[in-house]
């Protein structure tokens, strides 16, 4: 990638997604936040409006912003001014993605990430360092996977759904829209959408609203 990228955000997520520029050879010019506080992130300026596009350079954009609801309404806003080419996926070079696989717009890709044969990942997804997505596998838009998360194969991922770090989902199981898997847990069976669920075997534990908090 050859155009400048801007990363949308300062906190913890933005760093984890700058190594990955960082790492990848990208051109990284600066974080977007409204933080007044925060002006300098791992060296690069923190600017508080991306450029204009009739006067800067062609450029790119990733929302680092680790909450999958909140990224998406990041998109929702920036998609009235960007089109979706403006958002690339960010791969680092020690994840692995299988031939036959593929990655939408805006997801990253964390060290040692793996996504096996035939599955496909949908737009503004996260896969955190060291999960692992085997065959067969569909990513639906802003979802995510924690560090070392682990998907069997066949496995289904709703919109917005999350399997939080360690957690393991058996093969052929979906975790529904908006639901939660939570840390270190073992979804035996599939979730309902709008839910979180903990532990080994896994258990909803409560019902829950689009955005309202992972746990």
């Amino acid at each position: 990638m050859r155009d400048p990228l801007y990363i949308i955000g300062a906190g913890g997520h933005a760093k984890s997604v700058a190594e990955i520029a960082f790492a990848a050879n990208i051109n990284l010019k600066a974080f977007i936040s409204q933080d007044p506080l925060t002006v300098e992130l791992l060296g690069l300026p923190v600017l508080r409006e991306l450029p204009q596009l009739q006067s800067a350079s062609p450029f790119k954009i990733a929302i680092a912003i680790g909450n999958n609801y909140q990224r998406q309404m990041a998109f929702d806003q920036l998609k009235e001014l960007f089109t979706i080419d403006f958002f690339p996926a960010l791969i680092h070079p020690s994840a692995s993605v299988a031939v036959h696989s593929s990655i939408g717009f805006g997801t990253t890709l964390h060290q040692n990430a793996t996504v096996g044969s035939d599955s496909h990942v949908g737009n503004f997804c996260t896969l955190n360092t060291g999960s692992n997505t085997d065959h067969d596998c569909h990513l639906s838009d802003f979802s995510s996977l924690g560090p070392g998360a682990n998907l069997g194969g066949s496995v289904t991922l709703g919109s917005r759904a999350v399997v939080a770090i360690g957690s393991t989902v058996r093969h052929g199981i979906t975790i529904a829209t908006d639901s939660i898997l939570g840390a270190a847990s073992y979804a035996h069976t599939s979730t309902q959408a709008n839910t979180i669920s903990i532990g080994s075997p896994a258990h909803k534990i409560r019902d829950r609203r689009p955005g309202d908090k992972y746990l």
